[in-house]
């Protein structure tokens, strides 16, 4: 996930629209977050980092509990 790649997500979400990413992948992880801090300067975001399971469980996420990774969740509000 690029720096572009989340300007256009976050241009396309709505004021006070909420972006969900994540991610048993830390390396990727940290990547990602790295690039929303630096979006931060441009448009105004509030950035959560959390290990909280999400309502919607895919089979990407049983698959990681499965295999026992530890998944991380950022979410992304647009002030």
């Amino acid at each position: 996930m690029t720096y572009q790649f989340l300007k256009e997500l976050s241009s396309r979400c709505l004021r006070k629209g909420a972006i969900f990413i994540a991610s048993d992948n830390l390396d990727y992880f940290k990547s990602v977050k790295k690039h929303v801090n630096s979006l931060k300067k441009e448009v105004k975001l509030s950035v959560k980092f959390s290990k909280k399971t999400p309502t919607i469980v895919t089979k990407y996420h049983n698959r990681a509990i499965k295999l026992k990774n530890n998944i991380n969740f950022l979410k992304i509000d647009k002030i």
